[in-house]
Order: C-alpha cells, then sequence, then structure tokens
C-alpha cells in the first residue's frame, strides 16, 4: 500500500434477473470508485452467475522498497486507522433484524451504515501519504473488520494492563 494507482481489474458476475438499469448501477459504482481514487477500471470480466459477485484487484506503483506491506508490523507499534471502522459488521447484524427491534436506528445513521457497507471507500490518499514520509512500518485494509485484520496473538487488548486510544478526526 502507499502506491499511486494506474489500473483496477473488475469481476462483475450477475443472474439474469438482473435489468440493464441495476447493472449500468453496478457499473457506474466501478466507475466512481475508479475517479475516486484517480485511476482507470481498465478490463476484467463479466459474466453470469447464481447471485451478484463483485471482486476487483488495484495496482499501482511506488518507488523501490517504499511499499507498506503488512509484514512491516513490529511489536510495540502503534495501531492507528485512518477511517470509521466497524460500519459492515454493524450494518450486517442489524438490517436483517431491524424489523424485530421495538425501535430503528435514526434515518442518518440507517444511510450511514449503508453508505459504508455498499460503498467502501479507499484511503489511497492516506496511504501515499503514510507510504511517502515514512510515517508508518506496515498497512492493511480494514474491510473485513479490525479485529478480523490483526493477527490473534497481536490482538490482545482484553489483557492489556494500560491501553491508550487516540482518536483524530477531520475537521474540514
Amino acid at each position: 500500500m502507499g502506491a499511486t494507482p494506474i489500473g483496477l481489474l473488475s469481476v462483475v458476475r450477475y443472474p439474469q434477473e438482473v435489468d440493464d438499469a441495476e447493472f449500468r448501477e453496478v457499473m457506474a459504482g466501478i466507475h466512481q470508485g475508479c475517479t475516486d481514487c484517480g485511476t482507470l477500471n481498465v478490463g476484467g470480466d463479466i459474466g453470469n452467475a447464481e447471485r451478484i459477485i463483485l471482486s476487483a484487484t488495484a495496482f499501482g506503483v511506488c518507488r523501490p522498497g517504499s511499499a507498506l506491506m503488512r509484514s512491516g508490523a513490529r511489536p510495540g507499534d502503534l495501531l492507528c486507522v485512518t477511517g470509521p471502522c466497524g460500519l459492515l459488521g454493524a450494518a450486517v447484524a442489524y438490517f436483517p433484524r431491524r424489523d424485530t427491534f421495538e425501535k430503528s436506528l435514526p434515518e442518518e445513521v440507517e444511510r450511514r451504515l449503508l453508505d459504508g457497507w455498499k460503498r467502501p471507500r479507499a484511503r489511497v490518499a492516506e496511504g501515499r501519504i503514510l507510504g511517502a514520509k515514512a510515517y508508518a512500518t506496515a498497512c492493511q485494509d480494514t474491510s473485513d473488520g479490525l479485529k478480523a485484520t490483526m493477527p490473534p496473538e497481536s490482538f490482545r487488548i482484553s489483557t492489556c494492563e494500560r491501553l491508550q486510544l487516540v482518536r483524530s478526526r477531520d475537521r474540514s
């Protein structure tokens, strides 16, 4: 991570029931994601499947030795995140049972959960800054959740004697 994006290969598989408007919406979302990251969807594969399947591989370039790999993490490193965590997990837990709750979440909160789930945002600019200035030794996405991202042996929050959490928000 920390590279300048130069392309995306996407895989779009969909069932026969998906109409042209839905297909265009999926492709528009892929295009918007690429635009947001300053790159292009340069190819991939489109075809039929029993359900919608979306997958992609992004690639980019960086100076030799400056790529932020998962393997760069060392004991004692600080764990920092550049965006919200837990939105996908909260959406997956909440929406299937929403009708069983006495009270639903406010509309704005539901919209935020859905946006986090349906429109994940790659932190490309943050990765480039972290890599260019050597602020970080490692990077990894948290699309599977923060806890799932970390190896079990390093996830010891429950056994720490002292835990310091520093939260910084973009105030612009």
